[in-house]
């Protein structure tokens, strides 16, 4: 997982939780998110899916971090981009906790990547 997943992870989380904000305001243009909300949507799902071919190979192999940020990517992607592909339809809540999984796991992995923390 490099600096380009970590990024469009963090970009696609703050995405999903910044639409639930831009929704509530009456005098918001939504319209012009959509576009951006498409590309993170499709990068989101290829990445998410990569990581579900790839991942259990790494997962049983892996340091308990590494671990948890493989899962958390490779699902949180799938999942956020769901919600970015399908925004209606998903729950709000669920958005809530998609965009925070997103978020936690791509600032997680980006402190992985440029070894501020270590994998435990």
């Amino acid at each position: 997982m490099g600096y380009l997943h970590a990024s469009l992870l963090i970009a696609g989380g703050i995405v999903v939780v910044a639409y639930l904000v831009l929704v509530r305001r009456q005098s918001a243009h939504v319209d012009t998110v959509l576009p951006v909300q498409a590309f993170l949507a499709m990068a989101l799902f290829a990445l998410g899916a990569a990581g579900l071919v790839t991942g259990p190979l790494r997962i049983f192999h892996g340091p308990p971090l590494l671990v948890f940020v493989l899962v958390g990517a490779s699902y949180g992607a799938l999942a956020g981009g769901a919600c970015l592909a399908f925004p209606k339809q998903v729950p709000k809540p669920l958005q809530t906790i998609f965009g925070v999984v997103c978020v936690g796991a791509g600032v997680v992995s980006m402190l992985l990547q440029l070894r501020v923390i270590k994998p435990i």
